[in-house]
């Protein structure tokens, strides 16, 4: 299994995003940043199973006395969420994953837990069934 990706293989991914708007909202002038961004990381530790890890933020600008109480009003609050996840893929039809999530978006923190199940079903490119 040394250097055999099918066995063991490591992905990372990072992004950025960001905003700007300009405009009015109810009939307040409006001029708002938002910034965002994630890291993840998956690491498959031998063939068949795989475990990850994600931290996802996001910032927002919108800090004005007169959109106070709105949907736009981040209260000062900068939104994460952490999650780390163990998957099995038994077929390349199916895939079990458990994983959790700790969300920092409202106004409390949440302990996600989510068991999940994809499988594919019918023709594709590689069989013709």
């Amino acid at each position: 299994s040394n250097c055999n990706p099918v066995e063991r293989n490591a992905k990372v991914q990072f992004e950025y995003f960001s905003r700007n708007e300009d405009g009015t909202f109810n009939s307040i002038d409006y001029d708002g940043d938002q910034t965002g961004w994630y890291l993840q990381g998956v690491y498959q530790f031998i063939r068949k199973w795989r475990v990850g890890a994600r931290y996802d933020a996001l910032q927002a600008s919108n800090v004005d006395a007169a959109l106070a109480g709105t949907v736009l009003d981040n209260q000062g609050h900068d939104p994460t969420r952490s999650s780390v996840m163990l998957d099995y893929s038994n077929s390349e039809f199916s895939r079990v994953r458990l994983q959790y999530n700790k969300d920092d978006s409202g106004p409390e923190t949440d302990d996600q837990w989510y068991v999940e199940y994809l499988m594919s079903l019918g023709a594709h490119g590689a069989h013709k069934f």
